[in-house]
């Protein structure tokens, strides 16, 4: 009989230890994750900073095809819309990863 008693008392505690490794496993991706959506959103959010600075700069201002002295170049207007676009396309990078991050966090549950 004490020698049934020993092997659930055994068993129950490597089924504790056991829990406490995957409990500590998971809140270590937990907190790694949200550092990971933390840095995430602050570069979205410059991104988007830089995007809405870019778009005040191309509406803030009159654009001249002709090339005249009043306006600016069409060089000038072609260069400010890459560099938008490079904007967001780095911002929908962003959020790709961003997205991923959380499919895996909610796959690891």
């Amino acid at each position: 009989m004490n020698h049934i008693i020993n092997r659930i008392v055994s068993r129950r505690l490597r089924i504790e230890a056991v829990a406490g490794l995957v409990r500590g496993h998971l809140t270590s991706h937990l907190a790694h994750y949200r550092d990971e959506a933390v840095a995430i959103d602050d570069k979205l959010m410059g991104v988007t900073a830089r995007c809405v600075k870019l778009e005040g700069e191309v509406n803030g201002r009159s654009v001249s095809t002709r090339g005249g002295s009043s306006g600016r170049g069409m060089r000038e207007v072609i260069t400010t819309l890459i560099k938008m676009v490079e904007l967001v396309v780095q911002q929908a990078q962003l959020q790709r990863i961003h997205q991923r991050t959380v499919l895996q966090f909610k796959n690891s549950f």
